[in-house]
């Protein structure tokens, strides 16, 4: 271009055309530059994504391991509480059966 410090002579139409192809090149090497930038970044929310999909499936995992052990948890006190029934029911029939013996006793001095 033809202005330089001290030297202001009008542009030529080169210069103009110059100017403009110089201003074109910034512009295109900043929209490359812009591209890979976004091009990055797309890559980057994908692979986000790919993490975050993961994750869910991983929390959903525990919400059904959750789920299994309450499941379990809740078979477990009632297999124990069955357990305390049948021990009180054993109780009760070895209870009964003494009285029944004792009043087999009793019945046997009343018929001699």
């Amino acid at each position: 271009m033809n202005v330089e410090a001290g030297n202001e002579l009008p542009a030529t139409k080169q210069d103009v055309v110059d100017a403009i192809d110089s201003l074109r090149r910034d512009q295109r090497a900043r929209m490359d530059s812009l591209d890979r930038k976004i091009d990055r970044v797309a890559v980057e929310v994908v692979r986000s994504q790919s993490r975050l999909r993961a994750v869910e499936e991983n929390m959903a995992t525990k919400d059904r391991f959750r789920k299994y052990m309450e499941a379990v948890h809740d078979f477990a006190s009632k297999a124990e509480t069955y357990g305390r029934t049948a021990v009180l029911h054993g109780q009760a029939l070895t209870e009964d059966r003494i009285s029944i013996k004792d009043h087999e006793r009793r019945l046997q001095r009343l018929e001699s």
